[in-house]
């Protein structure tokens, strides 16, 4: 079984623009079961499915789209683990121990103006 989850963001009408209007952004999780547990981070769809160990692998992805632009620019990240939790609902949590290194994979109708070609993606308890 195939599980995506995933968060996405938008500054709505008097919403928190402080850092930014980053509508359409969105962070995704892709893992090959709905357990909890450690997985290992894959850089890819493809690598996830070559994986000896695919069941307890997951691919992390974050795009980064502006509302000043129609651009945005996709990451993928290059290793590291995902915990995950379900709650009493069977709702999914995902958290990283440490910060991943996420790296600039494509820009879309000219991506996001500046956007550095790697950083650091750090998560706690998204659901």
């Amino acid at each position: 079984m195939l599980t995506l989850a995933l968060a996405s963001t938008q500054a709505e009408q008097g919403g928190d623009t402080a850092n930014g209007a980053y509508s359409g952004s969105t962070l995704s999780f892709l893992m090959l079961n709905k357990s909890p547990g450690t997985y290992t981070v894959v850089p890819s769809r493809q690598a996830q499915l070559l994986s000896t160990m695919a069941k307890q692998t997951i691919v992390v992805e974050v795009t980064v789209g502006v509302a000043v632009t129609t651009g945005a620019t996709h990451y993928g990240a290059d290793g590291g683990t995902v915990v995950v939790t379900v709650d009493g609902k069977g709702k999914l949590h995902f958290s990283t121990p440490t910060a991943l290194r996420m790296s600039k994979r494509l820009d879309v109708l000219g991506g996001v103006r500046g956007a550095p070609s790697s950083m650091a993606l750090m998560v706690h308890d998204v659901n």
